[in-house]
């Protein structure tokens, strides 16, 4: 019985604040989790909870970045098929091409300056219309996925609902991430990445609540994060001081202990 009782503490202890913090010591020095201070992984697990994740999950997928949350993209992903959302990738980092008009002579049609009159772009694997000519120099790589979803209707009828989104090298290169090292030794990773987040917070409003993928706010804020091959982004957060957990825990008691001894006090 009493070891039963034991298990049970043990277990409610991890819904408590201070539960969660030494969770959070005891977690980090396993190196189970890639955060690096206890007040992390109890924001996550508390992030966690709200989004229908596990601790272990939480803990190896959600982030911190400069005050907002963030999720791997593995974790938006699931959270988006797990509410019956198809996720297709149309197009992955395919190359692309530019059409110009052709003439009646069966050449490119020329504007007043000489110039072939460009009409679009497209990829290169695509067949063009009758009146353009599809040029071999490759401009772009862009990445399409489509994302699909039963929606209620007010009169308890489904609705499909579909969400075209894309990202390219051209739009990296317009925000100025064509230069970092993730974007340079994985386009092809980090354009899907975009689309599938971009994708999923217009189709799953409700269900990722505004969540970012963990490289869209690293990107925006200039956080240095590191990327495989598999899309798995991992926060590279400074060395943090050994005692740092501890200080803040002491400093919590010591907070704790100042309210009690006023408490007594004002009893007495």
């Amino acid at each position: 019985m009493e070891g039963n009782q034991t298990e049970a503490v043990a277990i409610s202890k991890t819904y408590s604040f201070e539960g969660l913090l030494d969770f959070g010591n005891k977690i980090i020095k396993s190196g189970l989790t890639p955060l690096k201070k206890a007040e992390d992984v109890v924001a996550a697990i508390l992030l966690g909870r709200e989004l229908g994740l596990t601790e272990m999950v939480s803990v190896n997928n959600l982030y911190s970045v400069n005050g907002k949350a963030s999720a791997s993209i593995h974790v938006i992903n699931a959270l988006l098929q797990k509410a019956g959302i198809v996720i297709e990738v149309i197009n992955n980092y395919e190359p692309c091409v530019r059409t110009v008009m052709k003439g009646a002579d069966g050449k490119p049609e020329l504007d007043e300056q000489n110039n072939p009159i460009i009409l679009r772009e497209v990829f290169a694997s695509e067949v063009p219309l009758e009146h353009e000519i599809k040029g071999k120099k490759i401009v772009n790589y862009k990445t399409i996925v489509k994302l699909t979803r039963q929606v209620k209707q007010p009169n308890n009828t489904y609705k499909d609902m579909t969400v075209i989104s894309s990202f390219s090298y051209q739009d990296a290169v317009m925000a100025g991430l064509h230069t970092k090292d993730n974007w340079k030794n994985y386009p092809k990773v980090m354009t899907l990445n975009r689309a599938l987040a971009f994708g999923g917070r217009l189709i799953g409003a409700d269900i990722l609540l505004g969540l970012y993928e963990t490289s869209e706010l690293a990107d925006a804020h200039n956080v240095n994060y590191s990327v495989n091959n598999d899309g798995k982004v991992t926060i590279i957060n400074p060395v943090v001081s050994p005692n740092a957990n501890t200080e803040f825990i002491e400093e919590v008691d010591e907070v704790s202990s100042s309210v009690d001894n006023s408490q007594n006090t004002s009893k007495n």
